[in-house]
């Protein structure tokens, strides 16, 4: 049997040698060199599932996307490894069963998204008066609005359409072009969103002062002083000043903790994503609709096959019915970081 550095080596050759382009030469090389760079030291005979967990914790893959690229490339080499007799089919098999969530011991959960709306409502104060100690009520109220907007179920694009005969007092909902229903909002919500739709002015925070402004008058709940409609980027950039802020202001995005300075972190940091804002309340909603109704199974999911008495026109089931499996995964491990062993509360 060749020596460990002779078999790496071949494989690394005869992958590279099998793709047709110089670009695809050169990228395959670079992702192979990253991987080995991480491999433990140890003879391919001695790798155990817990010891490759180790290796991909180290790689620090940021996206689902970049794990599976590494783990089809490790799975390659593990049969090149077990063909030359180096290592056995069964740990081959066993380390294969890796996953994305494993390896990040659900901090991506934990970090940017959220268990329930009180803790979603919680987190955006807390950050709020991180970066402004002393708020007034038109603090970073545009961003507010959008993060409350996206976990009630309205994507970006809904929410720049959104006008301001959608919002119902009466029953505190507003209309949801996209699933033809009045969405129940948040009391609490609600009343910011209501202010911020139905105000004709706003105090705008400089570093020295805060000035009136006036919006300009407009059918559409999302504008501004010079604009009658605000874009799909507008509003993303309302959403990401928050991190842009608290970076300025030598924080920790992560720990939001000012560098070099004794300050009390918050309890549960954030870090603000649209679709994870928005992904965050539709789960929530399932989960609750799976509490009720009963959890699906995986099959039962993919094909829709609901549970009878399952209600078709409920949020719930508008919102999953073109889920694929992504969403199925993303969901399930949502679940174990924030209800593992736990009935979700209503």
């Amino acid at each position: 049997m060749e020596n460990r550095e002779d078999l790496l080596n071949e494989f690394k050759q005869q992958t590279i040698d099998q793709k047709e382009t110089e670009k695809g030469k050169e990228s395959i090389k670079s992702m192979i060199d990253i991987l080995y760079r991480h491999l433990p030291d140890c003879p391919p005979s001695e790798w155990t599932r817990d010891c490759m967990v180790d290796a991909y914790q180290t790689m620090n893959l940021r996206t689902t996307a970049m794990f599976e690229t590494y783990r089809r490339i490790l799975y390659r080499l593990m049969e090149y490894l077990v063909d030359n007799g180096a290592m056995t089919a069964k740990s081959m098999k066993q380390i294969h069963t890796i996953t994305y969530f494993e390896i990040t011991n659900g901090t991506k959960y934990i970090n940017y998204y959220f268990k329930d709306l009180s803790e979603f409502k919680t987190s955006i104060e807390d950050t709020i008066r991180l970066i402004n100690p002393d708020p007034c009520k038109d603090t970073l109220l545009t961003a507010r609005c959008v993060l409350y907007l996206l976990w009630h179920g309205f994507m970006l694009e809904e929410i720049v359409e959104l006008k301001k005969s959608d919002l119902h007092p009466q029953t505190q909902s507003i209309y949801h072009a996209g699933l033809r229903l009045e969405i129940p909002i948040d009391a609490e919500c609600f009343q910011w969103i209501s202010y911020y739709a139905f105000s004709d002015s706003f105090l705008m925070e400089t570093p020295k002062q805060r000035v009136r402004c006036f919006y300009m008058e407009s059918p559409y709940v999302f504008r501004t002083n010079r604009t009658e409609q605000c874009t799909n980027l507008h509003l993303r950039q309302t959403i990401s000043y928050i991190d842009r802020t608290i970076k300025s202001k030598n924080m920790d995005l992560k720990t939001r903790q000012f560098l070099g300075e004794n300050v009390k972190p918050l309890q549960n940091p954030k870090i603000y994503i649209a679709r994870l804002v928005y992904m965050s309340g539709v789960f929530y909603r399932h989960s609750l609709e799976e509490k009720r109704m009963g959890i699906f199974n995986p099959d039962e999911r993919s094909r829709l096959n609901v549970p009878e008495g399952y209600p078709l026109r409920s949020i719930s089931y508008l919102e999953i019915r073109e889920w694929r499996y992504r969403e199925y995964r993303e969901y399930d491990n949502w679940k174990i970081v924030f209800y593992s062993n736990k009935e979700t509360e209503e």
